[in-house]
């Protein structure tokens, strides 16, 4: 299966921008501005214990239930000098068959000095016959910092056989001021291709997998998060795997995670972000979030 625009007079294109804005305002991070236009749809912040000083914590959610053949879907986020934000998802969101379209999804995230972004999202749900490109691309300020987590899942109920979807995924993260240059992630697969790419060594169904990224990370992060990773790995009722690579150049940490179910990539994928936050605050064990 090839990922390809879908006849003019099949399916019309969907093309929604939204944008959200975070500032400091005192000891608190509020959310400034805001333009949420359908699908786009968001709760009101929110503040955890256990998190660091201000942080606030937003849903993002979606009113048409999933991500549509034609859809072409913009956020972009600007957080501003010394706030913290978590951005979350309020669950996965789901792609259902695109038949002969293709849905596009972009994140922009733009941080200022002195920032913690966490982007945390639920798995992408590819549904047979789904065709999605998605994009994450973040810009950091020197002394910004950003935990970044977003993943991908095959379903096919009751139907034999490995899902037959396409999928093309790009992360850019760049930094302002030339200390680095960008680092650019690509990854795509379609068809058996990308079951095959889903499926763990020595594994018969490709499920799930993510990718994490931390920027900005003290000397003592990859150790704490491979050390996470392998507890979680090792305490996983199947198989699944992880793999930590530093990229002490750019100051960046990159992880993968494969896993058989999306039980037990939850269970990794919340073990890394604890991981990654306790790198940052190490006094600060994070709560998991309700969903």
């Amino acid at each position: 299966m090839t990922l390809h625009a879908a006849p003019a007079d099949f399916l019309t294109a969907r093309r929604v921008a939204a944008q959200l804005s975070f500032r400091r305002a005192g000891r608190r991070t509020v959310l400034g501005a805001q333009h949420t236009p359908h699908p786009f749809h968001i709760t009101r912040p929110f503040a955890h214990d256990g998190d660091p000083d201000g942080m606030a914590t937003l849903y993002l959610q979606s009113s048409s239930g999933g991500l549509y053949a034609g859809d072409d879907l913009s956020l972009d986020v600007t957080v501003g000098p010394d706030a913290a934000v978590h951005l979350t998802t309020q669950a996965s969101t789901v792609a259902p068959g695109a038949r002969g379209g293709t849905a596009r999804q972009r994140t922009a995230i733009t941080a200022a000095a002195g920032s913690l972004t966490e982007y945390v999202a639920d798995p992408l749900i590819l549904f047979d016959g789904a065709a999605v490109e998605t994009t994450l691309d973040v810009t950091l300020a020197p002394g910004a910092r950003a935990i970044l987590i977003d993943g991908l899942m095959l379903h096919r109920p009751g139907a034999p056989g490995p899902v037959d979807a396409a999928w093309r995924s790009t992360l850019r993260l760049a930094w302002t001021g030339g200390a680095h240059g960008p680092l650019v992630d690509r990854q795509a697969a379609a068809g058996a291709a990308l079951a095959a790419a889903l499926t763990p060594p020595g594994g018969t169904a490709p499920f799930a997998m993510a990718t994490v990224v931390l920027a900005g990370a003290p000397p003592d992060a990859p150790a704490r998060l491979t050390d996470a990773l392998d507890t979680a790995v090792a305490a996983a009722p199947l198989r699944a795997f992880a793999g930590v690579t530093h990229l002490a150049g750019k100051g960046v940490i990159l992880a993968r995670i494969a896993a058989p179910d999306g039980a037990t990539l939850t269970r990794l994928t919340a073990a890394a972000w604890s991981a990654a936050r306790l790198s940052f605050h190490p006094d600060l064990r994070p709560r998991p979030r309700r969903k």
